[in-house]
């Protein structure tokens, strides 16, 4: 197994590691890597310990007045597969926070800003004391929590459902990013109110990357994919839209609706998304459910 330099630490057993990467969406961003692991090896233990080391960091982030909202992005076919921790900051005016996410959705498509090694070993330091200065992680109560958002909406999960865990739903979206074809893009979804990341819990994490697991492997098998994003928005100024927590799960099947996907994201930035009509939103809903009723949590 090889290690990556400029860690900021690592499980007991070197598996999985926290380090500044060689290029950033965002001055600042962390990736979680299992070393030459792609996604299909990580175990139900590197998706556990994942999900402490990214509350680790966005607790420390927030304890330090750095940020509080922040995008948590992995692309499938990557090797080795890592979540990228992206640390987005308050904008005073709308122009400032689409800016923002223009910058981070070219970086995606183009790359990211490269870091020299001294630049690297850095921040690492940095975090290493930031770390350090932090106190260990508060998790989550996991307390039954109301709300009027979308996805506490029982219409809206009745419309949308494709598969039902025991703490997790996976809905379809209902405007999903792309254009033509078959746009396979999912929502993993608590059932109780979550409304950022830090108050998920470890459970419910593990079960919905479980299930992303599930959908992942059905439709690799099922369909000609060509790419897999992962992603999960916490704050306004990272895009996030529904005060609940969700894990978008985005599939792409050719080059070309890789590129009209991306397209999609910048027109949702400037202009909103587009909803699909109710009665083709049924339809392909019934479709999954029917595709999908063996995949469970």
């Amino acid at each position: 197994m090889s290690y990556f330099p400029n860690v900021v630490f690592s499980s007991k057993d070197q598996s999985l590691q926290t380090v500044v990467p060689s290029s950033q969406l965002l001055d600042q961003s962390l990736h979680v890597v299992a070393p030459k692991m792609e996604f299909k090896g990580w175990s139900a233990q590197n998706h556990a310990d994942s999900y402490l080391f990214m509350q680790r960091i966005v607790q420390a982030w927030k304890n330090s007045r750095f940020t509080n909202q922040y995008l948590i992005y992995g692309k499938i076919n990557s090797n080795p597969f890592h979540w990228e921790m992206v640390p987005y900051q308050r904008c005073r005016t709308c122009i400032g926070r689409i800016v923002q996410q223009l910058r981070v959705l070219w970086r995606i498509v183009f790359g990211g800003v490269t870091l020299s090694e001294e630049s690297r070993k850095i921040q690492a330091q940095s975090y290493k004391w930031l770390l350090n200065q932090s106190p260990e992680m508060i998790a989550p109560s996991g307390a039954s929590n109301k709300s009027n958002d979308s996805f506490c909406n029982a219409e809206t999960l009745a419309r949308q459902w494709v598969i039902t865990g025991k703490k997790v739903n996976a809905l379809f979206n209902y405007a999903p990013i792309g254009f033509g074809g078959e746009r396979l893009h999912f929502l993993v979804v608590p059932k109780e109110h979550r409304e950022t990341f830090t108050d998920v819990t470890q459970e419910e994490y593990c079960e919905s990357l479980e299930l992303t697991a599930k959908l992942v492997d059905h439709f690799m098998e099922k369909r000609k994919i060509k790419n897999v994003y992962l992603l999960n928005k916490t704050g306004i100024d990272a895009g996030q839209t529904v005060k609940h927590w969700h894990l978008h799960v985005i599939f792409s099947t050719n080059t070309a609706q890789d590129f009209w996907g991306k397209m999609t994201v910048l027109k949702n930035i400037l202009l909103g998304s587009s909803p699909m009509k109710k009665e083709d939103l049924a339809r392909k809903v019934a479709d999954l459910r029917e595709e999908l009723a063996t995949l469970k949590t």
